[in-house]
């Protein structure tokens, strides 16, 4: 499928061109405008995909171009960048563009399995820290409840006992036994709602 990779990743979408290199090429500096639209036509339907036809008429079809200008433009000089595919006629390829394409993806693999390797050693170190904070967890309970079921101490036994002053002269109930009943505002509230009276 066009735009789809091996992996069954989206295809890269663009690849780099080196300029220098180019201008560099003796070849690529004596095509005419026409050989060089050629050439970088047919390579940028190789990058997208893969082929493009070795017949000149099928080309012509497939690169929007009409019959003049693939046969002006399909030269030696051009086809030297392509070569037949292996196993299916009629096919030609780009394998400098072929090349670039399988060094990105062994790259996008390389990227992705460091990524999930990466991505398991946070996994373990979070799952490695949970257990730790558990049995640390667990450890201080165990010992909180050996120290609430074990024998007190000598200030948690003194604060347990009563108090023996408040024990032997019990001075809150002698204060709400003297203090009991109404006080006086509020009897003199209870004789108005009564319809009493009441004396200042």
């Amino acid at each position: 499928m066009a735009g789809v990779s091996d992996s069954g990743r989206r295809a890269p979408p663009a690849y780099q061109e080196y300029a220098a290199d180019l201008l560099a090429d003796r070849d690529f500096r004596s095509m005419s405008a026409v050989e060089r639209g050629v050439l970088f036509t047919m390579r940028l339907e190789c990058w997208c995909n893969e082929s493009v036809p070795s017949d000149p008429a099928a080309l012509a079809r497939v690169l929007g171009l009409n019959d003049l200008e693939i046969n002006a433009g399909l030269t030696p000089r051009v086809l030297r960048h392509f070569a037949s595919q292996e196993g299916t006629e009629g096919v030609l390829v780009c394998p400098r563009l072929n090349t670039y394409r399988i060094r990105l993806d062994e790259r996008h693999a390389a990227l992705s399995a460091g990524g999930k390797k990466g991505a398991d050693a946070l996994h373990r170190g979070r799952r490695e820290r949970t257990t730790l904070d558990g049995q640390a967890t667990e450890q201080a309970n165990g010992q909180a409840t050996e120290q609430a079921n074990g024998p007190l101490s000598r200030a948690e036994q003194s604060r347990t006992e009563p108090n023996p002053v408040y024990r032997v002269t019990n001075e809150h109930a002698e204060f709400l036994a003297a203090n009991a009943g109404n006080a006086p505002f509020e009897e003199a509230a209870a004789r108005r709602r009564n319809g009493a009276a009441v004396s200042t």
